[in-house]
């Protein structure tokens, strides 16, 4: 969303000559006065007042306003004339100061000045002069904007906004000379648009590329002046109804041409008009919001380039024109608001895309990862496409998770393979994860199109050399912008093959996808299930594998080791699960009745709870001849397992070598059959491998974090939100807490609880409740109270690996959007905290009150209505000095980094406050950074008498204040005025609970 802004609120010395001195916009818009009854005059200020632009905090204010509600950019009007600029002031000072970080374009305001303020030639002030010499003075005047990295583009091309191109005198030919002065002079093509202000004609008949609309001009409203009752006798204001602007925007023509669409919040210029102005009436915010809700909605619906997707707005700041978004003293922020919630609901319903590329549709290993990827970024928030280069049965799975296209590269050309992947991008998708060596051949034509791509290695060299994969392999080197190998026995073996180094590599191992469902007393009844479907006896020993059954898998070797491990044991029975290679298997099968053990032998096929079969075995046999991280092993382990394989036959053999399994001599069937026996032997060593396996699989190979991390490879990373939850005998709370947690919108990284030896029923509950929660989890149980929360808020960040920490308290509750709510804010790198309001709530769960806005009142009725983004150190000068004005800690964001360092730093000060401990941190917090607030009560903060801190007031909690306002005053130096406020509260406080003051 791109708001128009008028650079006209500071002193120039021509406006000062034509209209006298110290002029400005704001010198029409103060005196303004009504012109019939109901007439809203004057616009009067509120949030940034009467400012001037030339001090660039004010700028810097506008840009923290306009974010907070979604503006995201601003086009600046550009006044050019013949050689002289005016008002230039604001947009230089936007160029030169780079922390200035926001969007924005230029418009040239390509007419006459006059006195009459509607750029007609009556009484011109000063005039246009336009020739082939001015096009490309112009031109060059405006290219350092233009080459500002901040600088809008679209497909890549600077936007260059005329307000009105009928007035050059050969607009065609102005174009092609700034194109072509553009292509030579280093900032290649350049997009061209008009402002539809006074014409709306096809952009091509000027040279431009596309029109922008700009209301209320060019529009044809109802005149409704016969409607109103005028106050002066020499009346001459015309009046026309605005709400037709949201009426007509239900049933939008179709383009003609590129056209986008735009909003605008009012229309009125009595400021600069005087008697005989225009006034647009019926302006509400609701049906603003109606008439942007369509704009964007019509604009995601016809706009397919992404970069195209624009929805002007006029305007930021037309005081003297009735059309701003700034804040005012009639509505407050209530256009802001409705920007916001029209955008948000946008994004809303229309999710980030991805895409998985799979080389094939058949249910092995590399397609069922892809699969699983596709689940795993919906649950993100991800809507995936899937592109299919094979067929196979996995297609009708692919499409219940992704929406499926269905790629044939051997018979579809290059130029075909483009048009579809141009299609796929244009609908939002910029990032491809490209599964398999094989699907590699796609990687350049993904690139040509416009994607990043992430390339994942799973192969080995037998693998690629066999499937003849050297130009797939080159073309993953050549283009993919990262490439991410499982293991780096297969990074090694694959540099080998292409005969070089990969420079733009990773190794990260897939993270386990398939995660058992089932607890630890949950196995006995498993394995009796499984052995009365397989027809065997109860205390059967099952050594189990799965996969395709081919010799790669090594099912030779598997069926060798399994008859030599039944020579000395009666009890064992193979097992394996999925497809199998029919050919090879029948040779296998021969030996098998050779041997007269055919009913000691089950092949299940493929089966939808394999699962269960993991749950069931007593060994898992990794008989691959080469397998580079095959993702049975973390299956075999999440279900306590342990696995026994060859020593290097993939990048397993790391993990394995942690003491959760066993390796032997490879391809070595009577090794594998030893380990394998003496594991079936010692039941307790077999458990014990099993076990720490588990350990291992579970806090280091999440599938979250995995897809997290491609995300990051692909430079599009998502928020990655740490939860804390200190609980201290709150088990009566627990479940519906950690609900809340699991709920929310945007899904957790990870989830920590720390318990700190509660003697109630805490550590079950948790227990129960993480053992079939699906977003990566630790628990982690103190043997003796550590007597501080503070002390296990610090543990808590320490251990996090999120980007943000959520502190969420064991008795409290979430809505399911508070983590969407805050996190937003973070985009500003200087946030640090972002918090909302609080409702409060009983014991039992009654709302006691929907906010906390009486406990601040006494610093500012208003502050905490609306939300806002505001420099720390100005947070605690006006609110924070004086009493803890965040409640409670649940219903604040922090990143964690910041909040590790303030806590590190500042550990013995916190530790020594019973109380005031969380106020400290956000004290010392936000000395270093800023804090946004949301009014919205997303927190639900539970009020009880075993509370820290209500019901129990006392004198020490009393000291604690005074200390922290004393020297948060002092360090600050708040000077006199806050030292008696503070002595007022102190006093208040003191008749409150009836605790006398010692001084």
């Amino acid at each position: 969303m791109i708001a128009f802004y008028l650079p006209q609120f500071h002193p120039i010395p021509e406006n000062d000559e034509w209209w006298g001195q110290g002029f400005t916009e704001w010198t029409n818009v103060r005196p303004t006065e009504p012109q019939f009854a109901g007439h809203q005059q004057p616009h009067v200020p509120d949030a940034l007042g009467y400012y001037d632009l030339r001090d660039t905090a004010v700028q810097h204010r506008q840009i923290e306003l306009a974010r907070l509600y979604g503006v995201e950019a601003f086009c600046f009007y550009f006044y050019w004339f013949a050689g002289k600029r005016l008002l230039e002031k604001p947009l230089e000072n936007w160029l030169e100061d780079k922390s200035l970080d926001m969007p924005f374009c230029v418009c040239w305001a390509n007419e006459n000045w006059s006195r009459r303020w509607d750029g007609m030639d009556q009484e011109i002030l000063i005039a246009q002069d336009h020739s082939p010499q001015d096009d490309l003075a112009f031109i060059a005047e405006v290219a350092p904007y233009l080459r500002d990295p901040r600088y809008i583009r679209v497909g890549g091309k600077p936007l260059l906004l005329v307000y009105r191109p009928s007035l050059l005198p050969a607009a065609i030919e102005t174009a092609r000379r700034w194109r072509t002065w553009c292509r030579e002079n280093g900032i290649g093509e350049i997009f061209l648009a008009y402002t539809q202000s006074f014409e709306s004609v096809p952009p091509d008949r000027y040279g431009f590329d596309a029109a922008v609309e700009f209301p209320p001009n060019n529009s044809a409203p109802p005149n409704v002046t016969h409607t109103v009752t005028p106050l002066h006798e020499d009346f001459a204001t015309t009046v026309y109804d605005w709400s037709v602007f949201p009426q007509r925007s239900e049933t939008y023509s179709s383009r003609k041409y590129k056209l986008f669409r735009s909003v605008c919040p009012g229309w009125d210029n009595t400021a600069r008009r005087k008697r005989g102005g225009t006034v647009f009436i019926n302006n509400t915010p609701a049906l603003y919001r109606k008439w942007l809700d369509n704009a964007i909605e019509d604009t995601l619906a016809h706009v397919s380039e992404p970069s195209e997707r624009l929805v002007f707005v006029n305007a930021w700041n037309e005081w003297a024109e009735g059309a701003h978004l700034e804040p005012d003293s009639a509505n407050g922020h209530a256009y802001l608001q409705a920007t916001r919630d029209a955008l948000e609901a946008a994004n809303t319903k229309s999710k980030s895309r991805i895409v998985i590329v799979s080389h094939d549709a058949h249910p092995h290993g590399a397609q069922l990862l892809a699969l699983n990827m596709a689940k795993g970024f919906k649950l993100l928030g991800f809507d995936t496409d899937l592109i299919a280069l094979g067929d196979g049965p996995l297609l009708g799975r692919f499409a219940h998770a992704a929406t499926v296209h269905r790629i044939n590269l051997p018979e579809q050309g290059d130029a075909d393979v483009l048009k579809r992947l141009a299609t796929i991008r244009n609908n939002g998708a910029e990032v491809a994860v490209v599964n398999t060596t094989v699907s590699g051949r796609l990687v350049p034509l993904l690139k040509r199109a416009g994607f990043r791509t992430v390339s994942l290695v799973h192969e080995l060299p037998g693998i690629l050399a066999s499937y003849g994969l050297a130009d797939a392999a080159a073309a993953i080197v050549e283009s993919a912008d990262t490439v991410v190998f499982p293991a780096e026995i297969v990074k090694v073996g694959f540099e080998e093959f292409v005969g070089g180094p990969v420079s733009q590599s990773v190794v990260r191992p897939q993270g386990l996808y398939l995660r058992t469902p089932y607890h630890i007393d949950d196995r006995q009844g498993v394995r009796e299930a499984v052995r009365a479907k397989l027809q065997l006896s109860t205390n059967a020993s099952i050594i189990l594998c799965a996969g395709y059954a081919d010799h790669r898998k090594g099912l030779d070797l598997f069926v060798d080791a399994c008859l030599k491990v039944m020579a000395s044991r009666s009890d064992a029975v193979a097992v394996w699960v999925g497809h199998v290679d029919t050919v090879f298997h029948a040779k296998q099968m021969r030996r098998v009745k050779e041997a007269g053990l055919e009913n000691r032998f089950r092949f299940v096929g493929l089966v939808e709870n394999p699962q269960e079969y993991y749950f069931a075995a007593d060994i898992y046999a990794l008989t691959s001849r080469e397998d580079p991280f095959p993702s049975v092993v973390l299956e075999a382990l999440d279900a306590t397992v342990p696995v026994v394989a060859f020593e290097g036959a993939g990048g397993f053999q790391d993990l394995l070598k942690r003491d959760c399994g066993i390796l032997v001599q490879a391809f070595d069937t009577d090794e594998m059959a030893k380990a394998i026996g003496n594991l079936l032997d010692n039941q307790g060593e077999a458990r014990r491998l099993g076990g720490v396996g588990r350990d291992i699989v579970r806090q280091e190979f999440s599938f979250n974090h995995y897809l997290h991390d491609l995300l990051i490879y692909s430079e599009k990373p998502s928020p990655r939100v740490s939860v804390i939850v200190p609980n201290y005998n709150y088990a009566r709370y627990l479940g519906a807490r950690l609900s809340s947690i699991v709920d929310q919108t945007i899904r957790p990284y990870e989830l920590i609880v720390l318990d700190d030896a509660s003697i109630d029923e805490s550590v079950d509950v948790i227990e129960q409740f993480l053992a079939d929660c699906d977003i990566p989890c630790r628990l982690v149980v103190n043997a003796e109270n550590s007597g501080s929360v503070f002390r296990q808020w610090m543990r808590g960040v320490e251990m996090a690996r999120g980007d943000y920490v959520w502190i969420a308290e064991a008795d409290d509750l979430a809505d399911p959007d508070f983590l969407a709510e805050l996190l937003p804010a973070f985009e500003r790198k200087e946030v640090v905290m972002s918090y909302c309001q609080s409702r409060q709530i009983d014991g039992t769960g009654r709302v006691l009150s929907e906010h906390y806005l009486d406990y601040v009142a006494d610093i500012d009725r208003s502050r905490w209505t609306k939300p806002y983004i505001v420099d720390g150190r100005q947070e605690i000068a006006e609110a924070l000095y004086l009493k803890n004005t965040i409640p409670n800690v649940s219903g604040v964001l922090f990143r964690r980094e910041a909040l590790r360092n303030a806590l590190a730093r500042h550990s013995e000060e916190i530790m020594s406050l019973r109380n005031a401990g969380d106020w400290v941190t956000y004290l010392r917090l936000l000395e270093n950074g800023s804090i946004a607030f949301s009014p919205r009560s997303l927190n639900s903060h539970r009020r009880h008498q075993s509370s820290v801190t209500v019901g129990n007031f006392d004198l020490r909690h009393l000291q604690e204040i005074r200390q922290v306002q004393a020297e948060t005053i002092r360090s600050h130096d708040l000077g006199p005025v806050a030292l008696k406020r503070a002595s007022i509260y102190e006093r208040e406080l003191s008749e409150r609970f009836g605790i006398p003051i010692h001084e």
